[in-house]
């Protein structure tokens, strides 16, 4: 998601204005990091759990709740451990084509030089 996304995202949800200005402070802040992620995550999580319970649904006993949330958690970690080699593959990646760009560079400032002088 885009930066004007995740602000969209975040002004029309239902939290509650100070969150939503904290999160927002985050933004203005930090940028879209992992901690906004994790920010946004909790807050969601926590204005669900307050409706269900404003609601009456005892989220805390229900077993079905609680094995949803497990396999929430698994999913996410699973999720996050393919972002983290993803990105490492693409730093590895970047560093490679910077090496390679720095030798491209070396090479053709050696080729002027070599040039300049057999003139």
């Amino acid at each position: 998601m885009t930066r004007e996304e995740v602000v969209k995202l975040i002004e029309e949800s239902q939290l509650t204005d100070e969150k939503k200005r904290e999160l927002l402070n985050i933004i203005i802040e930090s940028g879209l990091t992992p901690e906004l992620k994790l920010a946004l995550m909790e807050s969601f999580d926590d204005s669900l759990l307050s409706a269900l319970g404003d609601n009456g649904v005892d989220v805390a006993g229900n077993e079905d709740l609680k094995k949803a949330d497990e396999e929430y958690a698994a999913k996410a970690d699973e999720a996050n451990t393919a972002y983290e080699a993803t990105m490492a593959e693409v730093e590895t990646g970047i560093k490679d084509a910077q090496t390679e760009a720095n030798k491209a560079l070396d090479d053709l400032q050696a080729q002027v030089i070599k040039d300049k002088i057999a003139e």
